[in-house]
């Protein structure tokens, strides 16, 4: 970066006291010379001896000076101009250079056309300046050189790769050395002429002198790799896996490629094949990339093919018989349906299934005759690949031949047997449906089942089952009933019996018992007799008939002599009674027969006797064994029995009666809601002197209709049957708990964020035996604050008060969207071409709303610029809430372009301002964001000199050195132009020009703080533009009419000020009672610390980079990403901005301190010309060139 610099004759002065020089030289000319700049007038002058520090002087008469000298460290010749003043001072006023690559001093011709001006662009030359002469070597003295050379590197290469190498071979300029004695040599490393990677290299050349003293620099050699790749495609066939598709890989299509510094990657721009492909050549695009974004490109052609041949299923696999039976009445078999169809599958489909039985893609419906059919399924896809598979059908012939049957009746013989043959019971049954048999009618056996009969099977009940079978060996059967006849009647044989009364006075006889071996050939079928029963009054002998009948109903008799006998004794039955006691000094006697209980004899009355019958009140509660005798009056036999009998005093003629005492209980129920007592729980102390006989109670169950207090009966009896009664309260009480049962459950909150529950929605069928009274929630009511999970109580009270719990999960949920309101607005460009879109912009934070609450809002960023001003966009904004509702709404925001002053511009209103004043300004005038016009308008009146100022005054600080420049587009009413003070005070010290378009220029300065303000004018042709430069404590001013023309000095003056001053641009009026309006354009600035308002247009001036500093793009030019590296880190942060060629800003990133890259990605930019401005907090600014490709 070239520096500007302005040195003093007393910083000359000082800058070469004490130096040893080894050889000088002297400018040995004679001068002609004349400047109008300086107010020289042209004159011819000789050499004035040396100044004593090796520098010629040229001195005129009143007292202006040329001083002449040889740079060495610049390797240039330089002539300083300073202008007297007749008191003995003098003013610098500038300097000519000439510039030489040779090591010594030896311009070969002095004249006009070889020097040239150094100071902020002056004309210094404009009058002339003629040199003749030349230059001779200054005395040598001895040297003791201990002071290092000097060495200046040349800027940093950038070159493209050699062709196939993956760097360059750089030839490098020689460095600029200098030393104060000869003998001074320089080397690199690396050294010019040597191969260089690809990449950034730091070269560091080092001078050496005479004496062994060194200095060092260094400097970048950036070789860009710009060699793309050599893309070589191969063609190729692909087949389609087995599931229809192809994954193609880059490298399968790679035929070779090559890149001189190494292939990073391989891109395709098709990846995927399917079925719908095969068949198709198609051509893929092989994009072949190096590491610096380099790349080539190459087609293939891919030819898809189905080597995949199909699936083919049968449906019996492998291969076995599939037996069917023939169609009835047919002598083959119909397929049913798609029974003996094949599948088939393929990866793209398949094109046809068929057998080779019907050539068809199905059997449905086909006729399979008897017997066995092999047959074949095939499979083919669109390719023509095929699969088969086989099966085997056998059609058996299961059709019976027709079985007709016919009765027969027999007669069994003597003997009792009969016979017959299957033909016998053949009614006329014929052969089945398929024809050419081998038999006439195809019958070929007939069988009956039965064929012989004996007497077992006399009846119509014998079915003999005929099998007719034909040829093919199916068979069927009838039935035919034989019905076999026996009429043979049987011998009838008697013999006489005896029979015995049994003990009911009953006696039988069998037929069995009076038979004597009748007989039959086929067997006695029954026995018969006339009379089997007697009783008492049929003893004696009896008569009776015999008849015997044979198994088939024939029938014959014979009389018998029936004896009956009675020998039975009678029976004895005791009663168990109860004596009851007639009086209490008598004997109760009972007769023998009150302890009868039903004796009985077979045959006749019975007499009875007792072992006890009189009794008393030593008996009352006593039982007793009574032996009870009865004797038949007609066998004259006895039997005996024992009657228990129980001696009671109904009356009470010996004992009290019972007393019934009760007692209160509490009992509880069970977990099924029941409870019962016993008498003896409620009449545990009840008495029964005559003796208890039995305790009752009125109600013994209880159940929860029961709870609290019942009244019970109790009744206590005694052996009397007497009886007592008493009432007792039983509390019933139920202390089981109900089952409690929850259920979980989603709840959904309304447009209020509200949501409410019930008990019954929890409970999953909570019981109790004696029922539920209540169900109660632990919480009934949910909002916003408890979507989510939430653990509820469900209590559950039974109806007797008993509580249990359970613990359930209520899901709230939000699934109400909010509601989003926008702002329709209207937003201004700001001063850097540019306005950010805020949220507060197009949101509506007051009406959008959400039934919980919204936790975020978002809308695209959106960066509006000058292009946009004068229109409007719509802004889709989106709500949500914590449940990840959404809901959008849309803003129009009308863009305008802005109007107020860059941010570190501010409005100072100087002095008294007349009607008052106005500060504007336009960013985007003339399509130039970020350096627009300035608009000033003021009723401030300054045009008399005083000691105080009435202008209107944009300002910027200006601390060190700097200055101001800027166009003036159009001024009315007064003057506008620059101008630097110490302070916005009315009084302040302060250095101004103006124009006013015409063909003046004025100046105005004011050298001590509230001093008077002395101005002047200077006559120049339409001076648009102007220039305020502050140099330590001197301020010059210049101007120049066109936009590419020279700047011309026209006032200087001398003001020290403070560091830190102000600078800006400045309006006022001619009129005392007018207003005046300037319009400024192009306005740039620079100021240490400070940032100048022209990046990149317009630029003039670049901050000094920090010699400690340097940064670069690698690579540059670029083709996507690139890296801007640091020689060190940054000592503090900042921000790096990347422009377009217009001006307007394209990338932002910020800058950390310590940092030494940053990476940028250009990706998505058009190819051109781009700045990238690198700025930081301690003054460092840089403005590098990058080139997108």
């Amino acid at each position: 970066m070239k520096k500007r610099r302005l040195i003093s004759f007393f910083k000359k002065v000082s800058l070469f006291i004490g130096l040893l020089f080894c050889t000088s030289y002297v400018l040995n000319a004679q001068i002609t010379f004349a400047s109008a700049t300086c107010g020289i007038a042209s004159t011819t002058l000789q050499p004035a001896g040396d100044d004593g520090n090796n520098r010629n002087i040229f001195e005129f008469d009143d007292g202006n000076i040329v001083r002449a000298e040889w740079d060495s460290g610049q390797n240039r010749w330089e002539i300083n101009l300073y202008s007297g003043d007749g008191m003995g001072g003098f003013t610098f006023c500038c300097t000519y250079v000439y510039n030489t690559s040779a090591s010594v001093p030896n311009p070969p011709s002095l004249n006009l056309g070889t020097w040239e001006s150094d100071f902020f662009g002056m004309d210094c030359t404009a009058s002339g300046f003629v040199l003749t002469g030349d230059v001779q070597d200054g005395l040598t003295t001895g040297c003791n050189d201990t002071e290092d050379p000097v060495i200046t590197c040349p800027a940093n290469i950038t070159v493209d790769n050699d062709p196939g190498q993956c760097g360059a071979v750089v030839n490098i300029p020689n460095p600029n050395v200098s030393d104060d004695c000869p003998g001074v040599t320089f080397e690199y490393a690396p050294a010019s002429g040597t191969a260089f990677d690809v990449g950034t290299t730091t070269v560091t050349a080092t001078a050496t002198d005479a004496s062994d003293n060194t200095a060092t620099c260094t400097f970048d050699v950036t070789v860009n790799d710009a060699e793309a790749p050599s893309a070589v495609c191969q063609d190729i066939t692909v087949n389609l896996a087995t599931s229809g598709a192809y994954n193609l890989n880059p490298n399968e299509i790679d035929g070779g490629s090559t890149d001189n510094c190494g292939v990073a990657g391989l891109g395709i721009n098709t990846t995927v094949f399917d079925c719908d492909d095969v068949g198709e050549t198609f051509p893929i695009e092989l994009t072949v990339s190096d590491n610096t974004g380099n790349f080539a490109l190459c087609t293939a052609n891919v030819t898809v093919w189905d080597g995949d041949a199909p699936t083919v299923t049968c449906v019996a696999s492998p291969i076995v018989l599939t037996d069917r039976n023939n169609d009835p009445g047919a002598c083959s078999y119909t397929a049913q349906g798609t029974e003996f169809d094949a599948t088939a599958t393929d990866n793209c489909g398949v094109a046809s299934l068929t057998n080779n039985y019907n050539n068809a893609g199905t059997l449905a419906g086909a006729a399979f005759p008897v017997g066995t059919t092999q047959l074949r399924w095939t499979a083919l896809d669109a390719t023509g690949n095929l699969d088969t598979c086989s099966i085997k059908i056998r059609v058996l012939d299961n059709t019976p031949p027709t079985a007709l049957c016919q009765n027969l009746t027999v007669q069994l013989n003597a003997t009792g047997n009969a016979s017959i043959l299957g033909s016998d019971i053949n009614g006329g049954s014929t052969a089945n449906n398929c024809s050419s048999q081998p038999v006439p009618g195809g019958i070929a056996s007939l069988n009956a089942t039965a064929t012989a009969f004996t007497c077992s099977d006399v009846g119509e009940n014998n079915i003999s089952t005929l099998t007719v079978t034909d040829v093919n060996g199916n068979f069927s059967t009838c039935d035919a009933t034989i019905t076999v006849e026996d009429n043979v009647a049987p011998t009838a044989l008697c013999q006489n019996l005896t029979v015995q009364l049994d003990a009911n006075g009953n006696g039988s006889a069998t037929a069995a018992a009076v038979n004597n071996g009748s007989g039959d050939a086929c067997g006695i079928l029954s026995l018969s007799l006339s009379q089997t029963s007697f009783d008492c009054s049929e003893v004696g002998p009896n008569t009776e008939t015999l008849t015997v009948t044979d198994v088939n109903g024939n029938t014959s008799t014979c009389t018998a002599t029936v004896t009956v006998e009675d020998n039975n004794p009678p029976t004895a039955v005791c009663a168990d009674p109860t004596v009851n006691l007639i009086s209490d000094t008598l004997i109760t006697s009972v007769a023998a027969s009150f302890f009868d209980g039903g004796s009985f004899a077979i045959c006749g009355p019975v007499d009875f006797s007792a072992s006890m019958t009189d009794f008393d009140c030593d008996d009352v509660g006593n039982t007793y064994n009574v032996t009870l005798a009865v004797t038949s009056q007609s066998s004259g036999l006895s039997d005996v029995c024992t009657a228990s009998v129980t001696v009671a005093d109904p009356n009470s003629f010996c004992c009290a009666p019972p007393m019934a005492v009760c007692e209160n209980i509490t009992v509880q129920l069970d977990a099924g809601g029941n409870a019962s007592i016993t008498p003896a729980e409620v009449g545990s102390s009840s008495t029964a002197e005559c003796g208890l006989a039995s305790e009752s109670l009125d109600i013994m169950g209880f159940d929860c209709a029961d709870v609290g207090g019942n009244t019970v009966t109790y009744t206590i009896t005694d052996v009397n049957n007497e009886s007592g009664q008493c009432a007792a309260t039983v509390t019933v009480e139920d202390n089981v708990a109900p089952t409690a049962l929850c259920q979980n459950l989603t709840v959904q909150l309304d447009a209020d964020g509200n949501g409410s529950i019930t008990a019954q929605d929890i409970d999953s069928g909570s019981s109790d035996a004696c029922g539920i009274q209540s169900l109660s929630l632990s919480q009934t009511d949910f909002d916003c604050s408890e979507v989510g999970a939430n653990n509820v109580t469900l209590t559950v009270t039974d109806n007797n008060g008993n509580p249990s719990t359970c613990a359930a999960t209520v899901t709230v949920e939000d699934n109400i969207t909010p509601t989003a309101v926008c702002l329709n607005t209207t937003v201004e460009i700001q001063s850097d071409g540019m306005y950010d879109l805020q949220q507060s912009d197009v949101y509506d934070p007051a009406n959008s709303n959400d039934n919980c609450s919204l936790s975020s809002v978002s809308f695209l960023p959106a960066t509006f610029t000058c292009d946009d001003a004068d229109q409007a966009f719509n802004i889709t904004v989106t709500v949500k809430d914590p449940s990840g509702n959404t809901n959008n709404c849309t803003a129009t925001v009308s863009v305008e372009a802005g109007n107020t002053l860059p941010p570190e511009w501010s409005a100072s209103d100087i002095g008294d301002q007349g009607n008052g004043s106005d500060y504007t300004y336009d960013p985007c005038v003339g399509n130039n964001p970020g350096q627009g016009d300035f608009t000033i308008s003021t009723g401030g009146y300054n045009l008399i000199p005083q000691n105080s100022d009435n202008l209107a005054f944009a300002t910027v600080p200006l601390c060190g050195n700097g200055g101001i420049q800027a166009r003036i587009e159009s001024v009315s009413g007064g003057y506008g132009g620059l101008m630097i003070r110490e302070s916005s005070a009315a009084g302040a010290k302060m250095v101004a020009v103006y124009s006013n378009l015409t063909n003046l220029l004025r100046r105005e300065t004011r050298s001590m703080t509230n001093g008077a303000r002395s101005s002047g004018t200077f006559f120049a042709s339409f001076p648009k533009w102007l220039r305020l430069v502050r140099q330590g404590d001197y301020i010059r001013a210049f101007y120049r009419n066109s936009n590419s023309g020279n700047w011309i000095l026209f006032h200087q003056a001398y003001v020290p000020m403070g560091n830190c001053v102000e600078m800006g641009l400045a309006v006022f009026t001619i009129d005392p009672n007018g207003d005046a309006t300037a319009v400024f354009s192009s306005v740039n600035y620079q100021s240490q610390g400070g940032q100048s308002l022209s990046v990149p247009n317009g630029l003039v001036w670049e901050a000094e980079t920090p010699e400690e500093v340097k940064a670069s793009v690698v690579p540059n030019p670029v083709r996507g990403q690139f890296t801007l590296q640091f020689s060190k880190p940054l000592p503090t942060a900042g921000q790096a901005t990347l422009l377009n060629e217009f001006g307007q800003r394209l990338l932002q990133q910020p800058l950390r301190a310590g940092e030494t890259e940053l990476g940028w990605d250009t990706g998505a930019l058009p190819a051109g010309l781009y700045f990238l401005e690198v700025v930081t907090g301690d003054g460092y600014r840089e403005v590098l060139k990058v080139v997108r490709q």
